[in-house]
């Protein structure tokens, strides 16, 4: 079995402390405004192409980017400033896109030169990312355009007129068809290597996937391609240093990143939120994940290091046999966004005597299996109608409104051979039997 290397943020001494603030990957964003796709993605910030947050946005854990989209008079623009000074915790604004484009930002060089000083004196303190282009002839002559006009006035010895822009921004669809995944992304990365090299900013690349524009593959094989495309490519943004964000575009039917209710991800999904598939193996080793749900295909989550409160926003089982726990003890946050799930047709097996705490939203359809330590279900929402099976020697918690209620399960099969503590309700054909004299029961039934 291979062990899953984790990505680490700067941060991580307060994830070790059992904070729950962020995402794993600092860079990983989102396009779009659909809080459980947002969530679902393990995006630590998500943009809309818009500069307001939307209704269905609310209870998103990552963080908002703005984007000014379109320019028409400097009072439109000033309306637009207000807005996004009134976000709390913003600090960085992405401005227009494709402005190359007709049927997008349409906004000439001498437009966005001319606007600019107003973003700037009105956001003095927030990242601002230049024009997102399209990676084609047009787009690169436009953005080429805006950056001498930018160095022009930044080097005529009149510090009053000078433009800051802190990044640089672009869009890749360079490859539509299956076949060569491998070559797509060395193009790709050569194309995020061009853009710092030829601008020396930080890159942001807000839009990128591979898509059949011809229509000539099924969506099926270019789904693949896109998985293995995202395979090789996300280590390199996340190695190179000058990339600050990246967000997959995946609004065509060939690119979707999750499908099914609830949303489990897609090939393109187990690559971009990092599902961990046969034969590995994640240790948190103490450290927490943040925001972060880990996903699970035949695969193992342990934390062999000290106790993490709140190790991951989520545990999905999603198909085979998996194991979770380890030597540490470890849990889930109290957060309506978190959740703890076994899907149907899945087994989630507990090893390792350490003590799982799950106090947010457990959904079991398919199995789980406590043979070893504990699993605590504390004050929260349960729900499915799959099977929990406790071993001899093992242990499964339960406690409602702190200790005072007793736990429900509706429709599920529950089997113990070891311990329950704390008293449950089953219902709505629900069963329950017990195996030899290790059963033990330390309250009502």
């Amino acid at each position: 079995m291979k062990q899953r290397t984790l990505i680490l943020l700067a941060t991580c001494a307060a994830l070790v402390m059992g904070s729950f603030s962020e995402a794993a990957s600092p860079k990983r964003g989102w396009g779009g405004g659909e809080a459980d796709q947002i969530n679902a993605s393990n995006s630590s910030w998500y943009y809309r192409w818009w500069h307001t947050i939307p209704a269905s946005a609310q209870g998103a854990v990552a963080d908002f980017i703005p984007l000014i989209k379109f320019y028409s008079t400097p009072e439109n623009l000033q309306n637009k400033l207000d807005i996004i000074n009134g976000f709390q915790d913003v600090d960085t604004v992405l401005v227009l896109n494709e402005p190359e484009r007709p049927e997008q930002s349409d906004v000439t060089v001498a437009e966005a030169i001319g606007f600019w000083p107003q973003v700037q004196s009105n956001l003095p303190t927030h990242k601002l990312v230049s024009p997102a282009v399209s990676d084609n002839a047009e787009g690169q002559a436009w953005l080429t355009d805006f950056f001498n006009e930018v160095d022009t006035l930044n080097n005529n010895g009149n510090p009053a007129d000078d433009l800051r822009v802190d990044a640089v921004a672009f869009h890749w669809y360079g490859a539509s068809s299956p076949n060569n995944p491998a070559g797509a992304a060395a193009n790709f990365l050569n194309r995020v290597d061009w853009y710092h090299n030829t601008f020396g900013l930080p890159v942001w690349i807000t839009e990128f996937a591979m898509h059949d524009w011809e229509g000539d593959d099924t969506d099926e094989a270019m789904i693949q391609a896109n998985a293995d495309f995202l395979e090789i490519v996300l280590p390199e943004l996340e190695n190179r240093s000058y990339v600050e964000a990246y967000a997959f575009y995946q609004h065509f039917s060939d690119a979707q990143m999750f499908v099914d209710s609830p949303l489990a991800p897609s090939a393109i999904g187990d690559q971009y939120a990092e599902t961990l598939t046969a034969g590995e193996i994640q240790d948190f080793n103490g450290v927490s994940v943040g925001t972060d749900v880990v996903y699970l295909r035949s695969a193992s989550l342990v934390n062999n290091g000290a106790a993490i409160p709140n190790a991951t926003r989520g545990v999905d089982a999603l198909e085979g046999l998996n194991t979770f726990g380890g030597s540490g003890d470890w849990g889930l946050p109290p957060t309506r966004e978190a959740y703890f799930r076994v899907r149907s047709g899945a087994t989630l097996r507990k090893e390792g005597l350490s003590t799982v705490s799950v106090e947010s939203t457990t959904t079991i359809e398919g199995n789980l299996h406590i043979t070893e330590g504990a699993v605590r279900f504390i004050d929260n929402a349960y729900n499915g109608t799959g099977s929990i099976q406790i071993d001899a020697g093992a242990t499964l918690g339960t406690s409602a409104q702190d200790g005072r209620g007793s736990y429900t399960m509706n429709g599920t099969q529950l089997d113990v051979a070891g311990r329950v503590e704390g008293p449950v309700i089953l219902r709505n054909g629900s069963s329950l039997m017990t195996r030899g004299s290790t059963s033990v029961f330390d309250l009502n039934v």
